[in-house]
C-alpha cells in the first residue's frame, strides 16, 4: 500500500498515449521557427477538487483554452479516457483516476534567430537566449523551447 499523499505508478493500459512525430519536426517561415503539428496526449491524476464531477464539467471549468463544444466533441470521439476507459459526457471521475486527453497540437511559432553559444565547457553552456522563446515546456509550448531546440540542433546534448 502506498503512503498517504504519495502517488503510485499506474499500469500502462490506464494511460493513453499517441505517438509523437519526431523526424523533421521544425521548419522555418517568415523569420519564425515553426513546429509541424503533432499528436499529443495529456495525462493527469484526478485532483481532489475533481472527485465526483463529470469529465465534461471538469474540462469546461478547468481548461478554458478551448470551447465547451470542443470538449464535447473530443469526449464523444473517444479522445478522453478515464483510467484507460473511453469516457462519455456523464463519466464521473473517481479518486485515483488518470484522465487522458489526446489532441492534435499546433504550437505557436517562435523567433528563428539562432541560440548563440557564449561559453561552453564540460560543466555548462552559457547561451544568448532569443527573446520570446520559453526555456522549457509549459502551456502550449513543448518543442519550440530552448531545451528542445538545443537537443535538435546539437545531437547528444543532454540538459
Amino acid at each position: 500500500m502506498a503512503k498517504k499523499g504519495k502517488q503510485t505508478t499506474k499500469p500502462a493500459e490506464e494511460v493513453n498515449a499517441w505517438p509523437v512525430n519526431t523526424p523533421d519536426r521544425y521548419y522555418f517561415e517568415g523569420g519564425l521557427r515553426r513546429v509541424k503539428p503533432y499528436h499529443h496526449t495529456y495525462n493527469t491524476y484526478c485532483k481532489e477538487r475533481w472527485r465526483g464531477r463529470t469529465v465534461y464539467d471538469i474540462f469546461t471549468s478547468e481548461f478554458r483554452d478551448r470551447t465547451p463544444e470542443y470538449y464535447k466533441q473530443a469526449i464523444e470521439e473517444g479522445r478522453v479516457l478515464v483510467s484507460g476507459k473511453v469516457a462519455n459526457l456523464d463519466t464521473v471521475v473517481p479518486n485515483g483516476a488518470i484522465v487522458s486527453h489526446s489532441t492534435h497540437r499546433h504550437e505557436p511559432p517562435v523567433s528563428s534567430r539562432p541560440i548563440g553559444i557564449i561559453h561552453e565547457d564540460d560543466d555548462m553552456i552559457v547561451i544568448d537566449k532569443p527573446a520570446g522563446i520559453p526555456v522549457h515546456g509549459a502551456g502550449r509550448y513543448h518543442f519550440n523551447t530552448i531545451l528542445e531546440i538545443m537537443k535538435a540542433d546539437r545531437p547528444g546534448f543532454k540538459p
